[in-house]
């Protein structure tokens, strides 16, 4: 069976061996949403939003995502601020696919889908520039 149609859903602590040196740096540094940024100058998504979720989940939890998803997706947000680092500790314990999922799906989509409410309340110029400030001070913290 192709890795690809194995390779499906969160990546968690069972994916770990498969992210080579240059991709564990680029996550890291968050140097691999670059390309999202030819997507913001063709206004399919703005600089602070929701990260978009994968289909699986918005398929399985509706009542969830309806209100979640009223906006326009981002390449940084609240949840991810907030959350990124908790989501990345609880999934790199993950020892198989079913487990990853498992935890993504009880722990990190509603606790994401919650901060994204959040920031759908509040969002305004202010808090959207704050949200900026602290991707890229985020991003030279982690180097």
């Amino acid at each position: 069976m192709d890795v690809a149609e194995t390779d499906v859903g969160v990546t968690g602590g069972n994916k770990t061996n498969r992210i080579k040196p240059a991709g564990r740096w680029l996550r890291k540094t968050r140097l691999d949403e670059l390309p999202q940024l030819w997507n913001i100058l063709r206004g399919d998504i703005s600089f602070v939003g929701l990260r978009p979720p994968l289909r699986e989940y918005v398929e399985r939890f509706p009542d969830l995502y309806s209100a979640v998803l009223q906006n326009r997706p981002g390449v940084t947000g609240l949840a991810t601020i907030v959350y990124h680092r908790h989501e990345s500790v609880l999934l790199a314990r993950c020892a198989s696919a079913e487990e990853t999922e498992a935890v993504y799906a009880t722990c990190c989509v509603p606790t994401k889908a919650r901060l994204d409410l959040i920031y759908q309340e509040h969002q305004n110029l202010c808090f959207d520039v704050d949200l900026i400030c602290q991707t890229v001070g985020g991003i030279f913290a982690r180097q």
